[in-house]
Formats: C-alpha cells, structure tokens, sequence
C-alpha cells in the first residue's frame, strides 16, 4: 500500500471511531406519553407529550405538551366557548375534547429505569412545569444504580419511563393564560 491509501484509511477510520464515540456521548431516546388527568372535579382532560431521556439516568426532558379537555367546570367551559375553541376528535387521545392553546402545566410524578426484571424507581418524584411553548427537564434521583446492570438495552436512554409507582403521575396546577383561571 502506498502512503496515500494509508492515509486515507487512517481518516476513514478517525472518522468513524469519532462518529461512535459522539454517538455514546450524545445517546438518548424520545417517547411520546398520554396521561389522563383529574384535578378534583374540576377538570377532566388529557396531556400528551415527548419526553427525552438522555445520558446515564441524567436527564429526562419534557417538550411538546398538549393539552384537552374533556369537561371541566362551568367558568372554564365558558372561556373555552368564549374562545370559539370547538369540541374535536383527536386520534392522538382517542376520543374527542377542547384542545387548549395556550397553558402552564405543573407536574409530578416518579421515573423508573431498568427492564421488567431489573426495575428501580426514582429516590424522590420530579416536579416539572410545562406550558405550551416551554418545556422543562429534571434529573432524577436512583440510590446504588450499577452503571453496568443499567447500560445497553437496559439503559436509561431505551428504559426510562414515567411511573405510576409508587405514586401515580399527575398535574398538580394548570394555570389557562388566555382565561387567567388557575385550578389546583
């Protein structure tokens, strides 16, 4: 081989070694995740949203939430009327509801990581706000994670998950900008 062959194989290989190695670096998985809400008999509704979890149970970010309503109490129905926001089918749901523009969601719940067999759950829940335009993030807390037991298929970027244990998800406020009403 001649020192023009060596040279290009030498970057070939650069290149590719860099490639995996930003890869591992910058691993995280994307899942979207439907939660049907109470808040007392106020409203009824569901949130959708994507959820991102990144690096060795680092990060889980929360991004494109949206909001509907079902039903809710009479002044909120009114504004959403007054709003000229009609009642729709969204698949995304899978039945029909008020689709809200503009909100602020405050959120609770625990992460998990690990398969079936392996599951461990966050120290302490996450309390996230998401609005409309705005996500947020949190890093979760696992006492006496094994780096080695949670990588791989097994690792926080294929695993994470918001859990209904040991305490269900829920939205503890929704703050509706366009109508200033606050439910708790």
């Amino acid at each position: 081989m001649n020192t023009k062959t060596n040279f290009r194989m030498l970057i070939t290989v650069m290149a590719l070694l860099l490639t995996s190695a930003f890869q591992m670096v910058n691993a995280q998985q994307t899942r979207t995740f439907k939660k049907h809400i109470y808040i007392g008999s106020d409203v009824n509704a569901y949130v959708t949203f994507d959820a991102t979890f990144a690096g060795f149970a680092g990060r889980m970010s929360v991004n494109n939430t949206q909001l509907y309503i079902m039903s809710a109490n009479s002044n909120i129905m009114s504004e959403i009327e007054n709003q000229n926001i009609s009642k729709e089918y969204y698949s995304e749901i899978g039945t029909s509801a008020y689709k809200v523009p503009r909100f602020t969601l405050y959120m609770e719940g625990y992460t998990s990581i690990g398969d079936y067999y392996s599951k461990k759950y966050s120290d302490k829940p996450f309390k996230l706000q998401v609005s409309d335009a705005l996500g947020d993030f949190t890093t979760p807390e696992f006492s006496g994670l094994d780096e080695n037991k949670y990588s791989g298929d097994n690792s926080w970027e294929n695993t994470g998950d918001i859990s209904d244990y040991p305490v269900s998800f829920k939205v503890t406020e929704i703050y509706f900008k366009d109508y200033d009403i606050r439910v708790k």
